[in-house]
């Protein structure tokens, strides 16, 4: 551990001589080798507990992407494959509305994303849709992240998921207070598109089912 911590602290002292200009050329030593990434999307501010959300639109504009309807598909998308794209698809076609994926670098089950895992995660769908990232696991807190700083309005939003995220929806063991949840979902006019595979059957004691 000791030599670990020598190792990388002379990484980091190096690193900052080579970028501050005070070395000509980064030192590497026999054996290592080194890979530069840089963030040209600006999507590692959420790594910073003050910035809890990121907007990555692509083409699109930012007060035009506030003021429409809009699915959010939330997931890991570890890594983003053909029945996320087909999820994305068919939830625009069913809703009407586009379709903007939410990658979050929290999760309550899984240690969360660090800045190279979001920068890998992200790379394959930055340009295909528009992205949300967030700092915030539970579907509810995504709800009063949207609502409060991206001002989206009552109505405007369609959560996507599979089914196994909809199953952890309103479990207590994540989501204590189900009866405010449940006046919030309701005042908010929320909707939620639920993807199963073949055979699939769900719960009618969900205690969303209503909104599903």
């Amino acid at each position: 551990r000791n030599g670990q911590e020598a190792f990388v602290a002379r990484i980091m002292l190096d690193i900052l001589a080579y970028e501050s200009g005070l070395l000509p050329d980064f030192i590497k030593w026999e054996g290592e080798s080194y890979e530069r990434h840089e963030d040209t999307t600006g999507a590692a501010m959420v790594m910073n507990v003050d910035n809890p959300v990121f907007v990555y639109m692509g083409n699109e504009e930012y007060d035009t992407f506030k003021a429409s309807k809009k699915v959010i598909l939330a997931g890991s998308f570890n890594p983003f494959h053909e029945a996320h794209a087909e999820m994305a698809r068919l939830a625009t076609e069913i809703t009407g509305y586009p379709t903007v994926l939410e990658l979050c670098t929290k999760n309550v089950d899984k240690a969360g994303l660090d800045y190279l895992d979001l920068k890998t995660r992200l790379e394959p769908i930055k340009d295909k849709y528009p992205i949300i990232i967030t700092t915030t696991p539970l579907i509810m807190d995504k709800i009063s992240l949207l609502k409060e700083t991206l001002k989206f309005g009552r109505g405007s939003i369609v959560f996507a998921m599979g089914k196994d995220t909809w199953n952890r929806f309103l479990n207590p063991k994540y989501d204590k207070d189900i009866q405010s949840i449940a006046m919030s979902l309701e005042w908010m006019g929320m909707k939620f598109l639920v993807f199963g595979r073949e055979g699939d059957s769900f719960d009618k004691h969900h205690p969303a089912e209503k909104w599903r």
